[in-house]
């Protein structure tokens, strides 16, 4: 009956919305809107139901409630829901959606006839809330964007203009990576919001990460911003610290609901740091030596917080996977600092779930095909042998000297589907011991 606290009082307060004028209301919604922060995952999801955006929607219609305070509502809901990448199906089905699909369509409201903050409130409601395979329309793209930066850029360090920013920021991360943006709506302004903060310090750790996100996702698409974004803006570095200074605060043991809480928001943001930083190793086209030293830290990260969130060794095992891929980069170099460890290690774990077990062993797949081969900055033969006779001693030390030619043979049919090619002649991979 404990866990059903919140999420009652978050229903209680609902029903009551509809019977109040709009100073209240709104005050209601703010009390809402504080329950959702509190909210633990299975929480969160019992509350936000079909029938709760069904809800909004007849009320919005009925003028039960207005339309600034639910969108009040909904931005914080979709602020939760992307803060803690909740697929929100319920929402996706509901009239609510199909609300505000006719409204982003509405061209006269939205580019003739609307304001700004309306334009705004929609958009953050609207890009929150999506479905990230959903269809973005162009005029979302072409008059929404412009505005949501426009907040973004607000310089001022007090706690409203913050969160509003972080709203607008977390919005436009939302547009997702494959949506084309022009850089005329966002390359300035996004450059000027990070070299600012990196002068000033006047972003949240969060609204930082979203910054960054938003660019490195359109790097996705435009492999011109490489320059930038590595030499300019110094992303690795600022990546780096800014994780360092998260994993110094997280309390891995915390226990207590609010303490826990605490600890899944961190958690949280340094997922949506990792997976940024995935994004961008797989969108790069050189390899540089600063580079590794988030390799050290990943590692690092993994050792600390394996035994208490396994989320954060799955995104870790991508990023050294596609480590692992480029050939410009040293297999010895990996070896020394411990990455194939790691990945080995990780394979004991009680905690570890199947998409994780399926990278490690795909990173020794990858392993092999580069041991196999002729490997770039590795091409002595002396040399492959050497390194092919260290990790051979490192997986026998960790009981994991079967692991590849095992691996191969469980994997075949997986990957014969995709006519890969594979020796399972041992020697090819590791010397002869």
């Amino acid at each position: 009956m404990q866990e059903l606290i919140l999420v009652e009082k978050f229903s209680k307060l609902f029903s009551e919305a509809g019977f109040c004028d709009e100073i209240k209301q709104k005050q209601i919604i703010e009390e809402m809107n504080d329950l959702l922060g509190k909210m633990d995952k299975e929480e969160f999801e019992s509350s936000l139901s079909k029938e709760l955006f069904d809800q909004i929607n007849t009320m919005i219609e009925e003028k039960k409630i207005s339309e600034g305070n639910a969108f009040i509502l909904l931005k914080e809901i979709g602020y939760q829901n992307s803060l803690r990448v909740f697929p929100n199906y319920n929402y996706k089905y509901s009239t609510l959606k199909k609300r505000f699909d006719k409204m982003i369509y509405d061209e006269e409201r939205i580019i003739k006839g609307g304001n700004e903050t309306f334009i705004v409130d929609l958009s953050e409601c609207y890009l929150l809330l999506r479905n990230f395979f959903q269809f973005l329309p162009l005029q979302l793209v072409s008059v929404c964007v412009p505005c949501l930066l426009k907040i973004a850029t607000n310089k001022k360090e007090n706690e409203k203009t913050q969160k509003e920013v972080e709203l607008a920021l977390m919005a436009l991360c939302n547009v997702g990576i494959l949506v084309e943006v022009e850089k005329d709506f966002h390359q300035k302004e996004i450059t000027e919001i990070i070299e600012y903060h990196q002068e000033h310090r006047n972003l949240t750790h969060l609204a930082y990460q979203l910054a960054w996100s938003f660019l490195i996702d359109r790097f996705f698409r435009d492999e011109s911003l490489e320059a930038l974004i590595s030499d300019k803006l110094h992303f690795t570095r600022e990546a780096t610290q800014e994780l360092e200074e998260m994993s110094k605060r997280v309390d891995w043991k915390a226990k207590g609901k609010t303490e826990e809480n605490k600890r899944m928001k961190e958690v949280n943001i340094m997922l949506k740091w990792i997976c940024t930083i995935n994004v961008f190793f797989v969108s790069f086209q050189m390899w540089k030596e600063e580079y590794f030293g988030l390799i050290d830290y990943f590692i690092s990260l993994c050792r600390s917080s394996r035994a208490y969130e396994q989320r954060i060794s799955g995104k870790c095992m991508v990023l050294f996977r596609r480590a692992i891929e480029l050939n410009d980069v040293s297999v010895y170099d990996l070896l020394k600092r411990g990455v194939f460890k790691q990945i080995s290690e990780e394979i004991y774990l009680k905690t570890m779930n199947d998409t994780t077990a399926r990278m490690c062993l795909e990173s020794f797949f990858d392993l092999s095909k580069r041991l196999k081969g002729i490997m770039t900055n590795e091409v002595d033969e002396m040399k492959k042998k050497e390194i092919k006779r260290e990790l051979f001693d490192m997986l026998e030390e960790e009981g994991h000297e079967d692991m590849i030619p095992s691996f191969h043979a469980t994997i075949s049919l997986r990957f014969n589907k995709y006519r890969v090619e594979f020796s399972l002649n041992f020697e090819d991979y590791f010397v002869n011991v």
